[in-house]
């Protein structure tokens, strides 16, 4: 079966995605899992009312059902950067009389490729950070709106019901409904 979003592993797939309706489960009882499932749904809305829950996770709840806000917290996850560049070989040298000067030669080298190693990384982190901050202000932008939408949305259906009403009054004029209903 083919996955319906592509959401990194490890986040859950909630309630509002997308997804392919689940067999049954078969789970060796008489269970109404959907019952069950809905009345865990309804206890953890209830304890996240509550504040019961600690904010992160509530985000990794809301992440798991919302792909945009998912996306940004991959990329706070990975906006992080160690500037230590490790050298795995001791600087060392085996010849005798030369010895000291490819040492010598060998530190400056490891010094001075760390030296500009550790600044790309840093630029490349301050980047990761910015862009972690910009992809998290777009994520909560896309949440407002979509809830202004749900708003709106229900706005106009009550309109549309509104003017249902007030044609079927102007098709029947001895109705005794109150127009302003």
């Amino acid at each position: 079966m083919e996955p319906t979003d592509q959401r990194p592993a490890g986040r859950p797939q909630l309630e509002g995605t997308q997804a392919a309706e689940a067999p049954p489960v078969l789970i060796g009882a008489d269970i109404d899992a959907t019952a069950l499932v809905n009345e865990i749904k309804a206890d953890v809305q209830r304890k996240a009312e509550q504040g019961l829950y600690p904010p992160d996770l509530l985000t990794e709840l809301k992440a798991g059902s919302d792909p945009v806000l998912a996306a940004a917290l991959d990329v706070q996850d990975a906006a992080g950067f160690s500037t230590v560049v490790p050298v795995t070989r001791p600087v060392r040298a085996s010849l005798r009389y030369v010895a000291p000067s490819v040492v010598l030669f060998k530190r400056l080298t490891t010094k001075g490729l760390g030296w500009y190693t550790k600044w790309m990384v840093e630029q490349t982190h301050h980047f990761a950070t910015a862009s972690a901050a910009a992809t998290s202000a777009i994520a909560e932008r896309l949440a407002r709106h979509d809830e202004e939408l749900a708003r709106g949305r229900q706005r106009h259906q009550a309109l549309e019901r509104r003017v249902e009403s007030l044609e079927a009054r102007l098709a029947h004029p001895g109705s005794t409904d109150d127009i302003g209903g």
